[in-house]
């Protein structure tokens, strides 16, 4: 699903290619300057701004796949922890690592606190 940005300046959004891999890209509005953000071979998908619009969250198999199985056709998960990047694709860091599928990430601010 298409995310946008909280500046409005670019949306994230995934796109599977070569076969069966998908990655995260951002684009601008009036669809120019399309970018390719992660290139693994494992699936990389569910990108979600942060508050400033300058970090994304997204799920990754880059390190694994989990012995979860989907629940829509038996398959094992294809995502696997939660990350985080800068909006140009840099800096990335895995938040998260466990037995199970960390999955579908969202931002939420705490009140009050600098965003």
């Amino acid at each position: 699903m298409p995310f946008w940005s909280s500046d409005s300046s670019l949306i994230a959004f995934t796109r599977k290619h070569d076969g069966n891999n998908v990655d995260v890209y951002t684009i601008r509005p009036g669809g120019t300057d399309a970018r390719q953000l992660t290139t693994t071979p494992a699936n990389d998908a569910h990108a979600v701004w942060t508050a400033d619009s300058k970090y994304l969250l997204w799920n990754s198999g880059m390190n694994g796949f989990k012995d979860e199985a989907a629940l829509y056709d038996n398959t094992f998960q294809p995502y696997g922890g939660i990350f985080i990047m800068r909006a140009d694709g840099t800096d990335k860091c895995q938040l998260t690592d466990s037995p199970c599928e960390d999955g579908m990430p969202r931002f939420v601010a705490k009140p009050g606190a600098p965003s």
